[in-house]
């Protein structure tokens, strides 16, 4: 504190009187001096030492009160007790009135919704009933009203057309829980797919494998000529499978070549649903090859080279995907036979992407055939 007394030299400002000089007595010494300057001087030279408060207040603008509208807190803090009290009484009132229910009575409000024309006929399933409503909806000439005059003019003659629902899904389970005895257990399906093909697949192939073809070979006859009014069809019967042989049943693939051999048909029905490539049917080329059915794979080479023939990125990912293979052959003859047939093939495409891969894949080609015949 002595340092206090020594830096202001005098004692004017020791207001109590101890002797000493400490920090609240300077903070009053500096507020006396900015006075002294005019600082807080309001626009008559003045300093209102009162107006302090309507700095500090409680905001009161949410009920239309301004400090600056009152003489003083006292009034200001009154107007706003006053707003906070009649808020209140209000609220309070508001509830005094509200009626205090005795008895509880349900009351059902009933709408009436005119039907369409298809969907006020009767139908004797769900799934009828339900297409005649997107029918009504969507119309005539819409993929939706097309689908539906497909599903009610047919689902008695059609099994496609009575396992498809309105919003384009064929329900596998239930068709064949319907046609087969299956080995497991299957979740029924009514306007809705509950479990996929190739989960259906995988459960079966696991149980019973030459069941899992006949199901196959079944579901692709039925449903594959109406693949137009569904969603996905040529993924949940073609593509899905293949992708869950490639990645889990390998060991499958020498059964499905026998099959395919000896049923032209599920063939047949493959290549009404092939509208699109997909790489992964290499699996099967590959086997075929190995058995030496060189006219199962040639067909399904053909049917990959149709669909993908506009997609480079298709072919060449086929294309690579043979070529990568060839390492499972013991002796030269199928990679040969890919070199000669179906790389041949691809150099009469008109498409620089697919072009420029060619001398490496044939490059490949040659040194896996030198090693087969070296080695073999």
């Amino acid at each position: 504190m002595s340092d206090w007394n020594d830096w202001i030299g005098d004692s004017r400002f020791d207001l109590d009187g101890d002797g000493e000089y400490d920090i609240f007595e300077e903070a009053g010494r500096q507020t006396n001096h900015l006075i002294t300057m005019g600082v807080f001087d309001d626009d008559d030279g003045d300093y209102d030492y009162n107006d302090d408060w309507q700095d500090y207040c409680e905001d009161g603008s949410e009920y239309g009160l301004y400090p600056e509208d009152f003489d003083d807190e006292e009034d200001y803090e009154m107007a706003l007790e006053e707003a906070r009290e009649a808020e209140e009484d209000e609220e309070e009132g508001f509830g005094a009135f509200m009626p205090t229910p005795v008895v509880n009575i349900p009351i059902t409000f009933s709408i009436e919704v005119p039907q369409g024309e298809h969907e006020s006929k009767d139908y004797p399933n769900a799934r009828q009933k339900q297409a005649a409503g997107f029918w009504d909806t969507f119309g005539d000439n819409s993929p939706e009203g097309k689908r539906a005059a497909f599903i009610i003019g047919n689902a008695a003659s059609i099994p496609a057309a009575n396992y498809l629902t309105a919003d384009g899904r064929f329900l596998y389970a239930q068709a064949i829980k319907d046609h087969f005895t299956v080995p497991c257990a299957l979740p029924d399906e009514d306007l809705e797919q509950e479990i996929e093909f190739w989960d259906i697949f995988r459960k079966l192939q696991c149980r019973d494998g030459a069941l899992t073809l006949e199901v196959w070979d079944w579901c692709l006859q039925q449903f594959a000529p109406y693949a137009e009014y569904a969603v996905a069809a040529e993924y949940d019967l073609w593509f899905s499978v293949l992708s869950f042989m490639r990645n889990h049943a390998e060991d499958f693939l020498p059964q499905c070549v026998d099959y395919i051999a000896e049923h032209p048909a599920f063939l047949e029905a493959i290549q009404k649903l092939y509208t699109s490539g997909n790489y992964i049917v290499y699996i099967l080329i590959i086997e075929a090859l190995k058995q030496h059915r060189a006219k199962i794979a040639n067909a399904l080479f053909n049917m990959e080279f149709e669909a993908a023939k506009n997609n480079w990125k298709d072919i060449n990912l086929t294309m690579q995907s043979l070529v990568d293979a060839c390492y499972c052959f013991d002796e030269p003859m199928a990679v040969k036979y890919i070199k000669n047939h179906y790389l041949a093939k691809l150099k009469t495409l008109d498409d620089g992407m697919v072009l420029d891969e060619i001398p490496e894949w044939e490059e490949k080609l040659n040194k896996t055939i030198a090693d087969l015949e070296q080695w073999g």
